[in-house]
């Protein structure tokens, strides 16, 4: 998986991450979780391997409670085709 590149950029301005929308000229501020989440995906190239390096990170965090909101939260990415399977 991959962030849609074509439509989707992502921007650190003033040390505040925000995805941007260049087709519709949104900006969304992205929280500090969403911003590592998707850092996660680009650096593994899988969801799969997001979820556990997020797992990982929040170590003291209950790990369903982790995997539920990481797949919450990449599911809406992909729904509104920011996330897009590279294959």
């Amino acid at each position: 998986y991959k962030i849609n590149e074509e439509n989707y950029v992502i921007r650190n301005i003033d040390g505040q991450m925000f995805l941007i929308n260049m087709k519709e000229g949104e900006a969304h501020l992205l929280n500090q979780v969403a911003t590592l989440i998707i850092e996660y995906i680009k650096e593994c190239g899988s969801l799969d391997e997001g979820l556990k390096k997020t797992k990982e990170f929040f170590y003291d965090i209950d790990p369903i409670t982790i995997e539920n909101d990481y797949y919450r939260f990449t599911n809406e990415l992909m729904e509104k085709k920011i996330l897009v399977n590279e294959h």
